[in-house]
C-alpha cells in the first residue's frame, strides 16, 4: 500500500531510465523535496537491448560527465530493482530483497558475495548476453570513475568508445544460433581474446578449437597492422609454444613490422637475435643486420644490445675487432646492472657479472686476472640463484649452470694459496661502504678477552624508511658473496677513543681515515664521534656448508662445433666427451656434441633436478 508522502515509479519509468530516455533528475524533479519520497515499488529486468538504447541515448543528448554519473551511480545503487547484477552475469546465495531496493549489490570482482562461474569455453569472449553487458557496464563505471566530473566537460568526448560498444551489441545480436567459429567479433573483441594466450598457461590450458579461434583473429589482425597481435604471434613463432610451431621466418617478419610501426628498440634486439644466429638462413650468421638491431637496441640502454654490440666487437662481425670496446660495453652493463641490483630489482644482474668475470678470465681488452674473476663469478652465481629462487626467469638454467662451469674452471687458475680460512681487510676495513648514499651506521664493538674484539656495522633505515639498501659484499679467498645491510668484522689489536665496559656503540654518517695517526676518524653531522685504531680486520665465511644431497652427472654439449655450450642432465652411462647424442632443442629433437662430463651434488646446483633439461638418448 502505498504513503501518499511517497511517489511510485512505474515499470514503464524504469524501463525509460535504463534506456536513458529520461534521468533520475526527471523523476526527482516531480517529487516535492523534503516532503514527497520517491520508491521503487516494482522491478524491471535491463536488457542487452536497453544497454544499446542508453549508449545510443547518451551521444545523443551528450550530458556532461557529471550527469552521466548521476545516472549511472542512481542505476547501481538500485541494481536489484533493475536487476543488473543479472544482467552483468552476477549471481547470489543471499536473494533477501529487504533493503527495498536502495542497496547496491556485488559485481563480479565483489570480494566474494557474488559468484563467479569456473572459465568456460572461449572465455573473454561475449558469447551470451552477461558477458556483454558486464564488460561493457564495468567499463562504463571506469570511464565515470576515471574522467573529472566538471560540468564542462562532455560525454561526446567517448563517441568513438560508445559507438564500439554499441557495434559490439549489434554484432552479438547478428551471432545468434551460430557456433564460436562461426561468429563475427568486433577487433576489440579479438584483442581481448587474443590477450589471454600472451600467458604461457592460458596457452597450455586451451583446447584446440579455442587455440584454432586465437590464431584465426591472430592473423586476421595481422593483415591490419594490429601491434598486439603481431606482438603475440612474433614472439609465439620465436622458439614455438602451443599456439604457434616455431617459424623463425614469421618472427622475422612479424618483428620487422612491429619495429616499423613503433620504433620501439626491444624489436629491433629480437631482431638482432634472430640475424646473429643465422635462424632465417640456415644457421649462417647474418652480421651487417645484426649489427645495425642491436646499434639501435644498445643506442637506447637494453642490456642484451650492449651484451651482443660488445660480442660482436669482441670478435670483429660486421665491424672493427675491438675487445677494448667489448670490454668497456660489458662494463657499461654491469655497472648499470649492479646499481639497479642494489636497488632491489633482481633483473640481469646475474648475467651482467659472469660476463665481466670472462672479460677477466679471458683478457678481454685487459690483463688476465683469475682472481678478479673469481669474485664475479661468486656474484653472479649469488645472484642467479636468488634470481630462480624468486621466480621462473627464462633461462635460469643454463646460466646457472654456466656461471659453475665457470667457476669450476676459474678455481684451477687460482694460485694455490688464493683460498684462506678467511679474508683480511686493511685498516679501513668497510667503514665507508656502510655510510655511502648518506646513511647512517650503527657501530658495536664486542671486547672479548684482550686481544679479540668483534666489531659489528649495521647500516640504519633513511628517516621515514623502514629498511636500507643493502651492500653487496664479495670475498673471493673465503667464497663469499652476499648482499647485507651489516657485516661482522674480528679485530686484532683494537684500540678506540670510547670507554667503558665490554660493550661499545656509536653512531656515524661520515668517517675518513687519518693516515698521520693511522686510524679510522667517525663524524655524526658535525660532531667528531670516536675514533678506531685496528691495524686488521678478518672475515670468516660461518655460512658455507658441506655439499649435499644426490650427486648428479651432467653433460655439456655443443649443437655445433666451436658453438655455445649447454648444460644436461645425464642419466646414460659411459657418456664420455666426443659422443654424440640426442636432446630436445628449439626444433624438436637435435643431434649434439658432448664437450664435457662432470658431477654435481644436488645442493650446488640451485634450481631443483627436474629444472633441467635431460639427454634423451645416444644416436
Amino acid at each position: 500500500m502505498m504513503n501518499e508522502n511517497e511517489l511510485a515509479v512505474t515499470s514503464g519509468q524504469m524501463r525509460a531510465l535504463a534506456r536513458y530516455e529520461m534521468t533520475f533528475e526527471d523523476i526527482n524533479g516531480k517529487a516535492d523535496p523534503g516532503t514527497v519520497w520517491v520508491c521503487f515499488p516494482e522491478s524491471y529486468r535491463t536488457t542487452l537491448d536497453d544497454l544499446r538504447a542508453a549508449l545510443g541515448n547518451i551521444l545523443r543528448r551528450d550530458p556532461s560527465v557529471a550527469e552521466f554519473g548521476a545516472w549511472y551511480y542512481e542505476m547501481t545503487s538500485l541494481d536489484r530493482r533493475f536487476y543488473l547484477n543479472e544482467a552483468c552475469g552476477v549471481k547470489f546465495d543471499d536473494d533477501d530483497d529487504d533493503d527495498g531496493g536502495n542497496g547496491k549489490g556485488g559485481g563480479k570482482d565483489d570480494g566474494g558475495s557474488g559468484k563467479a562461474a569456473s572459465r568456460a569455453p572461449y572465455s573473454g569472449l561475449p558469447l551470451n548476453e552477461s558477458d556483454l553487458f558486464g564488460h561493457i557496464w564495468n567499463r562504463l563505471e571506469e570511464i565515470w570513475i576515471e574522467t573529472d566530473d566538471d560540468t564542462n566537460v562532455r560525454m561526446n568526448r567517448f563517441r568513438e568508445e560508445f559507438e564500439g560498444f554499441i557495434g559490439e551489441i549489434e554484432t552479438f545480436f547478428s551471432n545468434r544460433s551460430r557456433t564460436p567459429q562461426e561468429m563475427e567479433f568486433t577487433d576489440e573483441q579479438k584483442r581481448r581474446y587474443i590477450s589471454q594466450f600472451e600467458d604461457a598457461d592460458r596457452v597450455k590450458a586451451a583446447s584446440g578449437a579455442e587455440l584454432e579461434l586465437c590464431r584465426r583473429f591472430v592473423d586476421e589482425l595481422c593483415g591490419k597492422d594490429d601491434i598486439a597481435a603481431l606482438r603475440l604471434k612474433g614472439y609465439a613463432c620465436y622458439g614455438g609454444n602451443g599456439l604457434y610451431d616455431c617459424d623463425w621466418a614469421a618472427s622475422r617478419d612479424c618483428m620487422i613490422r612491429l619495429y616499423d610501426l613503433t620504433d620501439e628498440p626491444g624489436y629491433a634486439n629480437t631482431l638482432g637475435y634472430i640475424y646473429y644466429y643465422g635462424r632465417c638462413t640456415g644457421g649462417v650468421p647474418e652480421y651487417e643486420k645484426a649489427f645495425k638491431m642491436f646499434s639501435v637496441s644498445a643506442a637506447n640502454g637494453l642490456h642484451e644490445g650492449l651484451y651482443k654490440l660488445a660480442d660482436m666487437y669482441r670478435h670483429g662481425y660486421a665491424c672493427k675487432k675491438s675487445e677494448k670496446t667489448a670490454g668497456n660495453l660489458y662494463r657499461l652493463v654491469y655497472n648499470d646492472a649492479r646499481r639497479q641490483y642494489l636497488g632491489g630489482v633482481e633483473g640481469a644482474f646475474a648475467d651482467a657479472a659472469l660476463r665481466m668475470g670472462n672479460v677477466y678470465a679471458q683478457g678481454i681488452g685487459l690483463e688476465k686476472s683469475p682472481e678478479t674473476a673469481y669474485e664475479f663469478y661468486l656474484q653472479a652465481d649469488y645472484a642467479a640463484k636468488r634470481r630462480a629462487a624468486h621466480g621462473d626467469f627464462y633461462g635460469d638454467v643454463n646460466v646457472i649452470m654456466g656461471i659453475q662451469r665457470a667457476l669450476d674452471e676459474t678455481r684451477k687458475e687460482l694460485p694455490a694459496d688464493y683460498f684462506s680460512e678467511y679474508a683480511s681487510l686493511p685498516a679501513s676495513g668497510y667503514y665507508g661502504l656502510f655510510c655511502s648514499g648518506g646513511y647512517r651506521v650503527n657501530v658495536s664493538i664486542h671486547l672479548i678477552g684482550d686481544s679479540k674484539t668483534i666489531v659489528l656495522l649495521n647500516r640504519l633505515p633513511h628517516r621515514g624508511r623502514t629498511d636500507s639498501e643493502h651492500v653487496l659484499i664479495t670475498l673471493g679467498q673465503i667464497g663469499y658473496c652476499r648482499l647485507v645491510s651489516g657485516i661482522s668484522m674480528n679485530a686484532r689489536d683494537l684500540k678506540t677513543s670510547l670507554r667503558g665496559g665490554p660493550l661499545l656503540s656509536f653512531v656515524y654518517d661520515s668517517c675518513v681515515f687519518n693516515e698521520i695517526e693511522r686510524r679510522m676518524e667517525f663524524f655524526c653531522g658535525d660532531s667528531h664521534v670516536a675514533w678506531i685504531a685496528c691495524d686488521e680486520y678478518r672475515i670468516y665465511n660461518n655460512g658455507k656448508t658441506a655439499p649435499a644431497g644426490r650427486l648428479l652427472t651432467f653433460a655439456s654439449v655443443s649443437f655445433c662445433p666451436g658453438g655455445r655450450i649447454y648444460d644436461y642432465l645425464c642419466d646414460i652411462p659411459d657418456v664420455k666427451p666426443g659422443d654424440r647424442v640426442i636432446v630436445a632443442g628449439y626444433d624438436g629433437e637435435t643431434e649434439v656434441i658432448v664437450c664435457a662430463v662432470y658431477e654435481k651434488y644436488e645442493s650446488e646446483l640451485g634450481l631443483p633436478p627436474e629444472k633441467y633439461k635431460k639427454i634423451l638418448r645416444r644416436r
